[in-house]
């Protein structure tokens, strides 16, 4: 842009040359900062981790979830005592026999 010396007056309005040099130069900018953020990239791909992507609101609360049940279940196990049925399971279950409808009408 042109300086103006005089102390009052305006500053002059950017010529067209202003402008390309303007737009050059924040071409140049956008470009190096693409350079920059494409070794950056190929930096962090070099270092073989994987990035690690976001879980969403949900999937937290989901795996949150499971890990409470789990740990209640666990926990309600713990202070659970089997049942001791003594010898009710060695005993001679009697048989039960169910008359059918049509055995009646049958006979």
């Amino acid at each position: 842009m042109t300086t103006n010396t005089h102390a009052t007056a305006k500053p002059a309005k950017p010529t067209p040359l202003d402008w390309k040099i303007y737009w050059a130069e924040k071409k140049e900018k956008k470009a190096q900062e693409q350079e920059r953020k494409r070794k950056r990239k190929r930096y962090e791909d070099a270092q073989d981790v994987p990035p690690v992507k976001k879980k969403s609101c949900n999937v937290r609360r989901r795996i949150k979830q499971k890990a409470d049940a789990e740990k209640k279940a666990a926990e309600w196990r713990s202070t659970r005592s089997e049942p001791d049925f003594g010898d009710w399971d060695k005993k001679e279950k009697p048989k039960i026999t169910l008359r059918l409808r049509g055995a009646e009408k049958s006979s």
